[in-house]
């Protein structure tokens, strides 16, 4: 494992089998083990997303019902030395959200399902919704939870922002679909492409097909490090963003023989200051066992493994 100049700490939020007894988890990715953990936190529901700001001080949990009666779609953990502490809770209706269909008004709060916090920690972009009402992309104020404006896609915690946070790019290597219909078997390709999205709005501004050279890079500059993509089947493949070449393949789930958490089909998990390794929720054979671990995708080795509680949020990363 290349050289990391400051030491990488993951969070994590997991709760019980029965959604109760919810604790944020501080984790050493570099050494194992648990730094601290908050006490349980109520009214989370059961946590599907956690989002991170910039300024390492607070941390946003994105819940959905689960089996609570009474639950806040969001729910602000303020952290200083070790500690943490509810800051503030957020709810809304959907009338706040979808002003103009009256379909889904007064109805229950929204499920929350992605948090991602704007570069400068002024807002929050969520997708939120449920079966019933549909899914929709909206952004909050992050200071108090008022609901400023839809999106017609909610941004991804692996977009890459503009450095005047005005754009958002999600980035595609080449890959396959293999898919069985009227008794034959098909592969359908999908070409790598660049989509650039406006952040007031959700709409797409541009969609590029990079050419031999161009690498998988946003628009505005060049990305350090490789683009590491985790399968939901675990396969694993690392990318050179300039070439777009796959330069490391493996399939998590053997090396580990534990099971990736599933969040997205296409799951781009966080890589670490040495650009070569990565951080995953995993669990084994019984899913009420979760664990943080930390694998070098080019020597395709585990590093650490932190055992956490169950039914987690995704994993996020900063540093100290």
């Amino acid at each position: 494992m290349g050289r990391i100049s400051a030491r990488p700490v993951a969070y994590i939020v997991c709760g019980d089998e029965d959604f109760g007894n919810q604790r944020v988890y501080q984790i050493d990715l570099l050494a194992g083990g648990n730094i601290s953990v908050s006490d349980p936190i109520d009214w989370l529901g059961n946590p599907t997303q956690l989002a991170i700001d910039t300024n390492r001080s607070r941390l946003y949990i994105g819940s959905f019902r689960g089996k609570a009666r009474d639950y806040y779609p969001v729910t602000v953990v303020s952290f200083q030395d070790g500690e943490f502490k509810v800051a503030d809770r957020f709810t809304t209706n959907p009338q706040d959200v979808f002003p103009r269909d009256s379909r889904r008004r007064n109805t229950k709060p929204h499920e929350v399902y992605q948090v991602v916090v704007s570069p400068d920690g002024s807002e929050l972009y969520l997708m939120h919704g449920g079966m019933s009402q549909g899914m929709l992309g909206a952004v909050w104020d992050a200071s108090t939870g008022k609901v400023l404006r839809e999106l017609e896609r909610s941004v991804l915690q692996s977009d890459i922002w503009s450095p005047d946070g005005r754009y958002v790019a999600k980035v595609l290597p080449d890959r396959e679909r293999t898919w069985e219909g009227d008794g034959r078997k098909r592969v359908e390709t999908f070409p790598a492409r660049v989509e650039v999205r406006d952040v007031q709005t959700g709409k797409r501004v541009s969609l590029a097909y990079p050419e031999n050279g161009e690498g998988l890079h946003p628009p505005w500059g060049s990305i350090k490090g490789p683009l590491v993509r985790v399968h939901g089947s675990g396969r694993t493949l690392t990318y050179d963003r300039d070439t777009g070449e796959v330069v490391s393949s493996f399939n998590v789930e053997r090396l580990t023989g534990l099971r990736k958490l599933a969040r997205d089909t296409w799951d781009a998990p966080p890589v670490l200051g040495d650009l070569q390794t990565i951080a995953l929720g995993m669990y084994d054979s019984d899913i009420e066992r979760m664990f943080v671990v930390a694998i070098d995708v080019f020597e395709q080795r585990e590093i650490t493994r932190t055992r956490v509680g169950a039914r987690c949020t995704n994993v996020v990363v900063a540093y100290e």
